[in-house]
């Protein structure tokens, strides 16, 4: 919120019009309040909930997942180095994770 100005980064309204609430983008960790800042986005209220009822069923299966899985809790160190130093991009990654998964469906 410091980082947001105290500010709906939806809407533009301020603390001193609405309640704030931080938004997780997504989870990376298991402790909710340690997540990168990146992660995370100052909504009021009302764009905070609307932003969660546009999640759609199947990305809130996955979020659900990502939530419950220490995966990326304990991987998510490694990836962000990987891509800050040009080792893999994003489209590399999830390029493989196609590649395996229509494999894994082809079995």
């Amino acid at each position: 919120m410091e980082r947001d100005k105290g500010t709906c980064q939806n809407c533009g309204k301020t603390t001193f019009e609405v309640v704030l609430q931080a938004h997780h983008r997504n989870y990376t960790s298991d402790e909710p309040w340690n997540e990168p800042l990146e992660n995370l986005v100052t909504l009021c209220l009302d764009c905070h909930s609307a932003e969660q009822k546009c999640l759609g069923p199947a990305a809130r299966k996955v979020a659900d997942a990502l939530m419950k899985s220490n995966w990326m809790v304990k991987h998510r160190e490694k990836l962000e180095f990987c891509i800050r130093q040009s080792l893999v991009t994003p489209e590399e990654i999830a390029s493989f994770l196609d590649a395996k998964m229509q494999a894994h469906e082809g079995m």
